[in-house]
């Protein structure tokens, strides 16, 4: 069986001021080959594509991006340093969070996501907070009781009720 040619692109018709991507997208060719045709019939002044990243909203969160760009989330990072630097986050001083907030609030306060909360958490919160076999605990009363009376968060006993005493969850 024989591979059929695919018609020639008629490079005169392109707008040359789009990103290579867009172009090879809408021609059915690699950006690669975008590339090439550019230095070829692109005027002068346009023989360096513009940035995919010329018209991304740095406002928006690195999740938000690697969603809406379809490239992972280190490529997002990478990007942003290069064309907004002044949108990159602030490093975090993780010796100074407060752990007994929840991992979620934790995450929203400082702008970054769950997972890194928790690798962190690992690393930086005082380890034995709490021993709860060596703890007191009226399982009979309410997480939020137990969580005020232990100062820890909310999260911590509904963790600490599940592996200690979960009869005691409801059903």
């Amino acid at each position: 069986m024989r591979i059929k040619n695919k018609p020639p692109v008629d490079w005169g018709s392109v707008d040359w001021t789009r990103p290579n991507v867009a172009i090879a997208q809408e021609k059915g060719v690699s950006e690669a080959r975008v590339s090439q045709a550019r230095k070829s019939f692109a005027p002068i002044s346009l023989h360096h594509a513009p940035s995919r990243y010329a018209q991304v909203d740095w406002s928006k969160s690195n999740t938000e991006l690697v969603e809406e760009l379809g490239i992972s989330r280190q490529a997002v990072v990478s990007a942003r340093s290069r064309h907004a630097p002044d949108t990159m986050q602030g490093k975090v001083d993780w010796t100074e969070v407060d752990w007994d907030k929840s991992n979620s609030q934790i995450a929203k306060e400082l702008g970054r996501t769950y997972n890194t909360v928790v690798a962190n958490r690992t690393k930086y919160a005082p380890s034995g907070q709490i021993k709860w076999s060596q703890v007191d605990v009226d399982w009979s009363t309410s997480t939020t009781e137990i969580a005020c009376r232990l100062k820890v968060s909310i999260e911590t006993v509904s963790n600490a009720r599940r592996r200690y005493a979960p009869e005691t969850l409801r059903k």
